[in-house]
């Protein structure tokens, strides 16, 4: 296993640049958010993150897996 160095005072969009650097640029992420200004949403899309906003509709989550799953492991989704 590994830790992220700090990651207790590191915002969501942080940890998703150090998970990036280990697992690769092209890894999916979303972070759940009850944050829904214009702001968060830009630098989620920006980031090419994608917002999953509280209260979590578990459909989108699933979907969202899907096609993670689906882009990494085509056949296996």
């Amino acid at each position: 296993g590994w830790t992220i160095e700090g990651a207790a005072t590191l915002d969501g969009l942080e940890v998703v640049e150090a998970l990036r650097q280990r697992l690769g640029a092209q890894t999916p992420m979303a972070i759940v958010t009850g944050d829904t200004t214009a702001d968060t949403l830009a630098r989620l899309e920006a980031a090419g993150v994608t917002g999953l906003h509280k209260p979590l509709d578990p459909v989108r989550l699933q979907n969202f897996l899907r096609q993670a799953l689906a882009n990494a492991a085509p056949g296996l989704a």
